[in-house]
């Protein structure tokens, strides 16, 4: 095999393994908020709800709109399975997108330099650790990458054809849209904005260039009119539904002003984690700020030189910068330090003829790939069970029209949000105000807003006023799943009641009355004979019954058992103290059994039924279907 052969097949292998490694990291990796909080929006979509009108959003709408379609093919709203099921679904589109970003690197790569720095390119992108971290989350940035690239790639190719004589309008229109349409994934890509504007300049007054004049206005109008055409559209679409002032609001004022970290912190982070890969891309932009000759005008360098450091240098002025904002300029990041990699192997094998470039280049990739390797080993380690968990008992606990109080944990991801600001934080309170922060606290109290579920962690305590937040710690008790508190009992408004029928299906209008949560064992709720009801699904089904005052009572179920399953029997048990156990009969039933007070406890009290055939089951469904539960006080 000839060094060139070597080289490519151990770079094709370097890119490729890992890439589809991180394919089996997609059920497996622990989710980050974002993640969640994009499908919440999604989500919200599905149930005819519109960003920025009808619930807060400051991302633009594209990501959303795809992840809401992909949705839809599943069942999440009632099914926790499938909810999870397409947040890996979410998941494998992204890396869809992130895979071909590796593609569309080589290929930029490849038009503006050569075949080996367009392999070494998207080595080095799938080598960055920011690459790694966030490339296949499902979050919009990264199909916003891949199409800023392919942007890139056409809008050269266009500008070329545009010095050779030849028509460029296809290629230009064509990166038009593809930049406006990665705008409307995520406005972070109107940073490169200057820089495009600037070019536009170069080319309507450089004499060098030798094209007419009216040619490259024509140019620069297809570019522009294809960057305009997927805004104007979205502008359209929110104006006709009467959110473009909202639109407006969310996504260009209220980043403005929306509190971050300083750009300093993300840089000392990607200067830390990949410092190879940054000083080659130095090197390589510093060879490529030279002022072009005519023929490098009619290669379109300025279009990316300018692009790059156009939002490079809009890190000094973002508002509040984020690590997935690099994954924009890193794609051309990596041609440029492909660049100086290929430049340094010439350079060396010039001093030393004895010395192969490709050689050098085999080993050179080698060498920059073992971190890389070491640090995708280490992701699998980070899992996700704690999130599904709390995801699954959130989803098992609300009805689809259950409000939830969230920070930014995103585990009501699939269901409604208290208040028009799906996330209560330390950002969201700073852009909100004093006058809505403390509204949202008055809310609360008069139960005008009434969560069933809040997650309590160190987002929602930033978030919340004092007022809000005693509010929450008082009512809210938790279920040892962190940071879930479930409703305790009427959160002092008076309804509540130890006694009565507490569904277990999900019934309208039963939002302001005792109720009950579920535990392990429970299969998703349904109608049966018009009643609706919940089935046991394990030989153990618990219950949580929040009683306010403990006494002698007894517990009784509505119930049905399928005629098929008979005979077996269950047992009762409250707090794991027995309380009686009972034959069941075919058809629906009240069964009751004595509670005596020794065995019950203010707050959460653990109902567990446990099921015993008294039959071998042979492909039987031993299960109760069950409408209600109650407490009777003796």
């Amino acid at each position: 095999m000839s060094a060139r052969r070597a080289f490519i097949a151990v770079v094709l292998l370097l890119i490729v393994v890992p890439a589809v490694l991180r394919l089996f990291l997609v059920p497996q990796r622990g989710f980050g908020p974002d993640e969640l909080e994009h499908s919440h929006f999604a989500w919200r979509l599905l149930q005819g709800q519109l960003p920025y009108r009808d619930y807060f959003d400051h991302h633009t709408p594209f990501f959303h709109f795809l992840l809401a379609g992909l949705f839809a093919r599943r069942d999440v709203t009632a099914s926790a399975e499938e909810a999870i099921a397409a947040l890996f679904d979410a998941r494998r589109l992204v890396w869809i997108f992130g895979s071909l970003a590796l593609l569309a690197t080589a290929l930029l790569g490849r038009a503006v330099r050569g075949p080996r720095e367009g392999l070494l390119a998207a080595l080095l992108l799938g080598n960055t650790s920011v690459f790694l971290w966030r490339a296949f989350e499902s979050r919009p940035d990264v199909p916003a990458m891949l199409l800023v690239t392919l942007a890139l790639l056409l809008g050269v190719g266009g500008f070329r054809e545009l010095g050779s004589g030849r028509s460029p309008m296809t290629r230009l229109l064509a990166s038009g849209l593809a930049l406006g349409s990665a705008a409307m994934f995520t406005q972070k890509v109107l940073f490169f904005g200057p820089g495009m504007a600037l070019f536009s300049l170069l080319l309507f007054w450089e004499p060098r260039l030798g094209v007419p004049r009216a040619r490259r206005v024509e140019a620069v109008a297809a570019l522009g009119f294809g960057f305009l055409a997927p805004i104007v559209a979205t502008l359209a679409y929110f104006t006709a539904h009467g959110a473009l002032r909202a639109f407006v609001e969310c996504n260009l004022l209220v980043n403005t002003r929306w509190p971050g970290l300083p750009a300093r912190d993300f840089v000392f982070l990607v200067l830390d984690e990949d410092p190879v890969t940054v000083s080659l891309c130095a090197i390589g932009v510093a060879m490529g700020l030279t002022r072009p000759d005519a023929n490098g005008l009619r290669r379109g360098e300025p279009f990316l030189v300018l692009a790059f450091l156009s939002a490079v240098l809009g890190l000094l002025v973002h508002p509040a910068v984020t690590l997935h904002y690099f994954l924009l300029f890193l794609p051309l990041a990596a041609v440029y330090a492909a660049a100086a990699l290929v430049a340094l192997a010439d350079g060396l094998t010039r001093r030393w003829p004895a010395l192969s470039t490709d050689v050098l280049l085999t080993v050179f990739a080698l060498a920059i790939s073992v971190l890389p390797a070491v640090r995708l080993r280490e992701t699998f380690a980070r899992g996700n069970w704690s999130t599904l968990q709390g995801l699954r008992w959130v989803m098992a606990n609300t009805a689809p029209w259950d409000t939830t109080l969230d920070g930014f944990s995103g585990l009501g991801a699939f269901r409604p949000a208290a208040f028009y600001h799906p996330f209560v934080n330390s950002h969201t309170r700073y852009v909100m105000g004093a006058a809505e922060v403390d509204a949202m606290a008055a809310s609360l109290r008069s139960g005008r807003v009434l969560p069933r579920i809040a997650f309590l962690d160190n987002d929602l305590r930033e978030g919340l006023n004092p007022d809000a937040l005693a509010f929450v710690e008082k009512h809210y008790s938790g279920i040892h799943q962190e940071p879930i508190r479930a409703r305790l009992f009427d959160a002092g408004l008076g309804f509540w009641s130890d006694e009565g029928p507490r569904p277990l299906g999900w019934v309208r209008g039963a939002e302001r009355r005792p109720h009950v949560f579920v535990g392990d064992g429970w299969r998703v709720p349904m109608e049966e004979d018009g009643v609706a009801v919940r089935r046991t699904r394990t030989r153990r089904s618990v219950l949580l019954l929040p009683l306010r005052r403990p006494r002698d009572g007894r517990l009784a179920l509505r119930a049905r058992a399928d005629a098929e399953a008979m005979p077996f029997a269950f047992e009762v048990l409250a707090n794991g103290r027995p309380l009686g156990r009972a034959e069941a009969r075919a058809g629906w039933q009240e069964y009751r059994v004595e509670a005596p007070v020794a065995a019950l406890r203010i707050g959460f009290n653990a109902i567990v039924l446990r099921f015993d055939p008294l039959q071998p089951p042979e492909d039987r469904r031993t299960e109760l279907a069950i409408e209600w539960i109650s407490f009777e006080a003796l």
